[in-house]
């Protein structure tokens, strides 16, 4: 029931290692930009704690990488909206 588990057992060592270091990195850029923003918005606050929720919850169910659980859902998508925000906010600063 760990989700970190079953993906290296389900996808294999390799795309196990690239997944992860694309997830990582980009969860590291969205908490990061989070943490520079949470004082302005109260959205950022929440979608902060499903971030974490979701990597916390990772070691115990099976919940970040699939597709029938609302939470992994949920996660994939404020995740998403975050690097969308962080890179608008790049191309605007530009």
């Amino acid at each position: 029931h760990n989700g970190y588990l079953s993906s290296l057992v389900q996808y294999g060592f390799i795309f196990s290692i690239a997944f992860f270091s694309i997830l990582f990195t980009n969860v590291y850029k969205a908490l990061k930009f989070l943490r520079s923003k949470m004082t302005s918005d109260v959205n950022f606050k929440f979608f902060y704690f499903i971030i974490i929720y979701t990597l916390f919850n990772g070691l115990f169910e099976n919940s970040f990488n699939g597709i029938n659980f609302f939470q992994g859902s949920l996660f994939w998508f404020v995740l998403g909206l975050i690097i969308y925000d962080l890179r608008e906010n790049i191309i605007t600063e530009k």
